[in-house]
């Protein structure tokens, strides 16, 4: 891990808030065009592994880990909320506009969630509906498992199994709730 360390947080980096430079977008995107190739490549040997259901939620135990007080948790968050996947590559973040990055899951329009970096994370499903997540590079880290776990390595590609969750930026929680049904 090439971050530094904060001994207050029990090994994990200090909190750092993205700021908000630009307008949030108007409504949740989920990746929703089928990626042909794949599809009819893996239709063709038997093996179909569209679509991913997850759910998007908030953590409070992940917040407690992650911040030292600086932003406030969302208590008015309903949820958790539903995203089907349809495309074997999605990548979690937030919309910006001057970059020209359209998350297929934008956290801060979904979330709310300040920490969160416009290229955040990206989640594959290859042709046997095996699950990975591959942090990106992120300011504030991805942790999968627990919330106190580790962040895991950057660009790095970590297996995701059904029923098992993500915890991006401050507070936002990704879990894999059913796959290729």
């Amino acid at each position: 891990m090439n971050k530094d360390q904060d001994n207050n947080l029990g090994g994990r980096p200090k909190l750092t808030v993205v700021p908000d430079l630009e307008p949030e977008s108007e409504s949740p995107v989920a990746s929703t065009a089928v990626d042909s190739d794949t599809d009819e490549s893996a239709a063709t040997n038997g093996q179909r592994h569209l679509p991913v259901r997850l759910h998007i939620s908030v953590d409070r135990e992940f917040f407690s880990y992650a911040t030292s007080g600086e932003i406030d948790f969302p208590e008015d968050f309903e949820g958790p909320i539903e995203v089907v996947v349809t495309d074997s590559d999605c990548l979690i973040g937030r919309r910006s506009d001057k970059r020209s990055v359209e998350p297929d899951i934008d956290l801060a329009v979904l979330t709310a969630d300040p920490a969160v970096s416009i290229e955040h994370a990206r989640i594959h499903v290859g042709p046997n509906n095996e699950i990975t997540i591959t942090d990106l590079g992120s300011t504030n880290g991805t942790v999968v498992g627990v919330p106190a776990g580790p962040d895991i390595d950057s660009n790095t590609k970590v297996p995701l199994a059904e029923g098992s969750s993500a915890y991006l930026g401050a507070w936002s929680k990704v879990t894999v709730d059913g796959v290729g049904w």
